[in-house]
């Protein structure tokens, strides 16, 4: 059921109404999303901000590792410390870690027997003094603790420590020793669990070990830790806002370890080792109870490398249906001298937006209120609008039914409608002209111009195309009149189609023949390749068309195709009762004989040498031979359009390529040679005319050469 009409003043309404709705909601919008981005912004510049507070915090605990890492290094170099003298070494670090509370461990491992001595701070009993020794059986460990003050006095000292027979202690086969002897200088190891008193793995922490030589002989592993619960107080502390918080994430290669949290607890989880005893270890990614984490740590890049990140990144993902910013930056100390950490942040969206959204509420309740008004004031100006648009209304009914006659122009208060007037009277003069032309397309195209047409042209390059239906004469003498018309019409109108698809002017029917060409009316620099792309096209369609008419028991009409390119006047022709937009000149006529030419060659498409040399990148063509048309003293090298570029196989490049080659041969007068290619060429395709009419030739002219005026050109003396 057809839905009625509603009138101008209703549609003029709805449109204002809908205009000032979209107005009123586009500027709340467009505030929101000011807002948006400048609390975006200041967030973007306190979460850098606050990044760099904890990048600092972290720097100063990685160089005070590094720098008492080196000064242990030193002095044992120096031998002011001597590997061998645990009782000078013992307190020197403990007097190092009473001023350097961030350190927890400073010890040193020897190569020879993997004894160490460990100076710790531990969070159960603060300063102590550790030796490992080996144990009595192969590969046990004996664990000795001391008080600094009773060090090294164990036997008079009876609350000492003794823990004997300690299974894979030995520190030499320990992660953070490997990686130091391997990489033979100072290293930052991956976070791990250090061992408590008893050596059980118990709280997470990070190492920086050193190689110790001398005389080019591995002595031991220096080894300076501080535990990563140091690192979690800081961030419990840092406020970032009300919902949200800092972590440090460890990149592992394309593998992840958070390590530090305002909540320490996260990072642990206990498990159960074979036998059932209870054990704690640093919780995997998959594991994590915080799971904002988790969804944070997947919009990050898997296999960035923290050591080259330079400034902060930021991002917006979703957590449990909530929208999160989020900003991670890696550590700004040189590569090679920090861990490889991840500085995070996150924080809820609506702990940043909750004001903007706040004045959105705002923003729309006065929405409504400016919308009800502009209804008010729509009404008056649809009223306004609406009697001279009727008016233009009637009058273009009129110029359906091409009704022309011209009329005074009203005018209208509103700027918009009075020049809609104006218009209308011009597209009518327009009119008055371009009902003289013919063909339709031709008036649609210069219509736009909205001028009256006059006699005249111009110079102009151009491609033309004409194209005739092989043996029309023989074919319309079997079909009656009625059914020659309905199958000529069919086809002219196909072969229209694709050039007018392919952006040429339809010029005229001449009979069985069309003449067309690109260029005019409107500008194509690329009307050689536009004119190539339509005969490809034709003769793809005709091949198809070809098997439906044989089918229906229709004459299969074959089209041969002549295209030029060349300088022609173009422009309105005829008299001032009659014009034809159409083109005249020297390069018109050459592209009529070409189409003609293909007879003799037994060809579809041939196009003129100024024709190739304009579209010869979108398209593949063989030049047939040099040819002096009837008319025309001046020979042209007439190339066979084959297909465009890319739908054409390699063997039919190839031998395109060949002929081209054995043409050259042949005007050079070298007719073995050209023989010898044009049969290879023939062996090809042994139904080509043009290869079969140039061995002829070739043969001839080796039996009888030509006189010295030869130029290589073929005169034809027919059209």
């Amino acid at each position: 059921m057809l839905r009625r009409p509603r009138t101008l003043r209703v549609r003029l309404l709805t449109i204002l109404l809908y205009l000032t709705f979209l107005t009123v909601f586009g500027m709340g919008l467009s505030g929101f999303i000011h807002v948006r981005n400048t609390a975006d912004d200041l967030t973007g510049k306190l979460l850098d901000q606050t990044s760099q507070r904890i990048d600092h915090r972290i720097d100063d605990l990685v160089h005070t590792a590094t720098s008492q890492g080196d000064i242990n290094l030193h002095l044992l170099k120096a031998k002011q410390l001597s590997p061998d003298d645990f009782d000078h070494m013992a307190g020197y670090w403990n007097e190092v870690l009473q001023v350097r509370r961030t350190m927890s461990n400073i010890y040193l491992t020897r190569e020879a027997d993997g004894t160490s001595l460990v100076v710790a701070n531990l969070p159960s009993r603060g300063l102590t003094i550790q030796e490992q020794r080996p144990g009595r059986k192969k590969g046990e460990t004996d664990v000795f603790n001391f008080r600094p003050e009773d060090y090294p006095r164990r036997a008079l000292n009876p609350v000492a420590d003794v823990v004997r027979g300690r299974p894979d202690l030995d520190q030499r086969t320990w992660a953070w020793y490997k990686a130091a002897r391997d990489a033979k200088r100072s290293v930052w190891v991956d976070t791990y669990l250090f061992p408590d008193e008893t050596g059980a793995p118990s709280y997470p922490g990070v190492t920086y070990a050193s190689p110790l030589y001398r005389d080019g002989k591995l002595v031991g592993v220096l080894g300076i830790d501080f535990d990563a619960f140091v690192l979690c107080r800081y961030l419990a502390g840092i406020d970032v806002s009300e919902n949200g918080y800092a972590f440090v994430v460890e990149q592992r290669g394309r593998n992840r370890q958070l390590i530090a949290h305002p909540r320490p607890e996260v990072l642990l989880r206990q498990t159960r080792r074979p036998g059932g005893a209870r054990a704690t270890e640093l919780a995997p990614l998959d594991d994590l109870e915080d799971r904002l984490v988790v969804d944070f740590l997947a919009q990050v890049p898997g296999d960035i490398d923290p050591e080259t990140l330079r400034g902060t990144y930021s991002i917006r993902f979703q957590h449990d249906g909530r929208t999160y910013l989020g900003v991670y930056r890696g550590l700004e100390e040189e590569k090679g001298t920090a861990p490889r950490w991840l500085i995070c942040i996150v924080l809820p969206e609506d702990d940043v937006l909750a004001n903007a959204k706040r004045n959105l509420l705002w923003g729309a309740l006065i929405g409504v209120g400016v919308l009800l008004l502009a209804a008010l004031l729509s009404v008056v100006t649809a009223g306004q609008v609406a009697r001279p648009l009727e008016e233009l209304a009637r009058d273009t009914e009129a110029i359906g039914r091409f009704e022309l006659d011209p009329r005074p122009t009203g005018h209208s208060m509103v700027r918009e409608v009075d020049r809609l007037a104006c218009a209308t009277e011009d597209m009518k003069a327009s009119l008055r002209s371009f009902r003289k032309f013919v063909p339709a397309e031709l008036v649609r195209k210069v219509l736009a111009s909205g001028k009256e047409a006059v006699l005249g042209g111009n110079h102009r390059r151009l491609t033309i195309y004409f194209s005739d239906i092989a043996d029309f004469t023989t074919i319309s003498e079997s079909m009656s009149p009625e059914s020659l018309v309905a199958h000529l019409g069919e086809y002219l109108q196909a072969m229209s189609e694709q050039v007018l698809a392919a952006g040429g002017t339809v010029d005229k029917y001449i009979g069985d023949a069309i003449m067309a060409f690109w260029g005019a009316p409107l500008e194509n620099a690329g009307h050689a390749l536009a004119a190539c792309t339509a005969a490809v096209r034709n003769q793809q369609l005709l091949r198809k068309l070809r098997e439906r008419w044989q089918a229906e028991g229709k004459p299969p009409f074959r089209a041969r195709i002549g295209i030029n390119t060349g300088e022609v006047i173009v422009g309105n022709i005829g008299s001032a009762a009659r014009l034809n937009y159409t083109v005249i000149g020297d390069a018109v006529n050459l592209a009529s004989r070409l189409e003609g030419l293909n007879k003799y060659y037994d060809t579809e498409v041939l196009i003129a040498e100024a024709t190739y040399e304009e579209a010869h990148d979108g398209i593949v063509a063989r030049p047939i031979d040099w040819v002096s048309v009837k008319g025309k003293s001046e020979a042209v090298l007439v190339y066979e359009l084959l297909g465009l570029k890319g739908e054409v196989g390699l063997d039919m490049e190839e031998f395109a390529e060949l002929f081209g080659r054995a043409l050259q041969a042949y005007r050079r007068q070298d007719w073995t040679g050209a023989l010898e290619l044009f049969g290879t060429a023939l062996k090809q395709r042994p139904d080509d005319e043009p290869v079969r009419e140039m061995v002829r030739r070739c043969e001839m002219y080796r039996a009888e050469p030509p006189g010295t005026d030869w130029d290589g050109v073929h005169r034809m003396t027919s059209k």
